[in-house]
């Protein structure tokens, strides 16, 4: 938010010769110049001839010939916006008095430029013009600043504008010129901002009461900013604000490393120290060239070409005897013992012997399979362990199916993100990280947010669902295998 703020006042008779040497610095001010504030620039316009080479001279008749207790000026003192330049400045200043002034009033202004109490610049420009009107009738000094006859313009002076209007029809007309000057600033601190990548401040010239505050602003004099506590308290203020700004700005820029840093490497082993019982390590043969395949020898017996031949009878089997009766017992066919020990387990027994060795886990996720055809839903409550298994085996039968994985771990979030992000299958996948009352829909951004902060970490585009050409994105290769021989 930039600072706006416009203050309008009047001069009585003696004070405006004092007032335009002060903001024009001249005379007496002028030794004082770039000590206390910056002047930027001075002006003046629409002057009567006798003093169009010099404005003093207008400000000093106003003083010698306007009435008693008559008004010889208005100002504006008015705020300009930090954000803007020097030149910039200049250019908001001059569309104002073209708006406001045009050719109706002799003006004379100057912008200043001081160093405020947070040390940053406190650009203002000093507006003051005669509210006599101009009509194109030559009249001296003196004449100029006589009372205005309506029957012979030509024998009174000009007139004189903004008199005898109620108080109700100022407040007015000030409220108007109020946004009329909020809607100019805004307009050129857009223009200064056009080519930058961020949206431009703006002023709010509303009251307290029309921005919702629930104080009202607290308005200190030169002579109360002046004093030793006064001013360390609002310096003080003034600080603590900037502080806290700055805290709010590290803290967005550390969000943004967070989530756009690269993965962190694997810190290498430690060597461990050695001992006296550590086995001496073999030392390196000869080299070989990799092409060369070893080839190991080892002893082994020659074949028998006859082995039914040479092997001898066995020996017959006689029944066991039962007890002293001598009845023998049934006999079992030779070798079906043998047959059910050296036998493999079929996958069913192998899944059961799993499921005893292992304690069952509370089922805290689950798996949605949704086919895009027909819109149907499956539900498959499980433990967040056994997530990227059931995953593997889904994607052998459900190639085509919408899954949605919902799991409290994080673990397991990561390393699916990470895999979705790296073989761009966001449009299948879709994570949720919480558990079974989570917001699906903000927990689907999150996810997502993560999945392109890990696509710019990897140097990869963010996928969009289709290309320019309306053709779906493919995946990148997956790099080729390449063989291995173990010596």
């Amino acid at each position: 938010m930039a600072l706006g703020r416009i203050s309008i006042k009047v001069g009585m008779k003696g004070k405006a010769l004092p007032h335009s040497k002060y903001i024009l610095r001249e005379d007496q001010y002028a030794p004082k110049n770039n000590k206390l504030e910056k002047l930027e620039h001075i002006g003046h316009g629409n002057m009567p001839a006798w003093a169009e080479h010099d404005p003093k001279i207008f400000w000093a008749m106003a003083d010698l010939h306007e009435r008693k207790n008559g008004s010889t000026y208005r100002e504006h003192i008015i705020t300009l916006p930090r954000e803007l330049d020097e030149s910039q400045r200049l250019d908001l200043v001059q569309d104002w008095i073209s708006q406001e002034i045009g050719e109706k009033y002799a003006y004379a202004f100057a912008i200043h430029n001081p160093r405020a109490m947070d040390g940053k610049e406190q650009p203002h420009c000093h507006l003051m013009f005669s509210e006599r009107l101009l009509d194109g009738i030559e009249r001296d000094p003196e004449q100029f600043f006589k009372r205005y006859n309506s029957k012979n313009p030509e024998k009174g002076g000009a007139k004189k504008d903004n008199t005898g209007l109620m108080d109700s029809v100022r407040k007015t007309l000030i409220k108007e010129q109020r946004d009329r000057w909020e809607n100019l600033c805004n307009e050129h601190l857009a223009k200064a901002y056009e080519f930058i990548h961020e949206p431009p401040p703006q002023i709010d010239m509303r009251n307290w009461k029309a921005k919702g505050l629930n104080q009202k602003p607290i308005n200190l004099s030169m002579k109360e900013l002046n004093d030793p506590d006064i001013r360390q308290s609002y310096v003080n203020r003034l600080q603590s604000k900037r502080n806290f700004e700055q805290a709010q700005n590290e803290l967005e820029n550390a969000k943004i490393d967070y989530y756009t840093a690269e993965p962190p490497v694997a810190p290498k082993p430690k060597t461990k120290a050695p001992t006296p019982f550590d086995l001496p390590k073999p030392q390196p043969g000869p080299t070989k060239s990799k092409n060369e395949k070893e080839i190991i020898e080892e002893w082994r017996p020659a074949p028998d070409p006859q082995p039914q031949a040479n092997m001898p009878p066995s020996p017959p089997i006689a029944p066991p005897l039962a007890g002293s009766q001598g009845v023998a017992l049934p006999m079992r066919k030779a070798g079906s013992f043998a047959e059910q020990v050296t036998q493999q387990p079929t996958p069913e027994q192998l899944e059961k012997l799993r499921q005893l060795k292992r304690p069952t886990a509370p089922a805290d996720s689950a798996i949605y399979v949704v086919d895009t055809a027909t819109g149907e839903r499956q539900k498959i409550a499980l433990n967040s362990r056994d997530v990227i298994g059931k995953l593997s085996d889904l994607e052998k039968t459900d190639p085509n199916a919408l899954i949605v994985v919902q799991t409290p771990s994080k673990e397991v979030v990561n390393r699916l993100e990470k895999t979705i992000a790296e073989h761009g299958k966001d449009e299948r996948y879709i994570m949720l990280l919480g558990d079974e009352n989570l917001n699906a829909k903000q927990a689907q951004q999150d996810s997502v947010n993560r999945i392109n902060a890990i696509k710019t970490a990897l140097n990869i585009e963010t996928v969009t669902h289709e290309t320019a050409d309306n053709t779906p994105a493919t995946p990148a290769p997956k790099p080729a295998t390449t063989r291995r021989y173990r010596p």
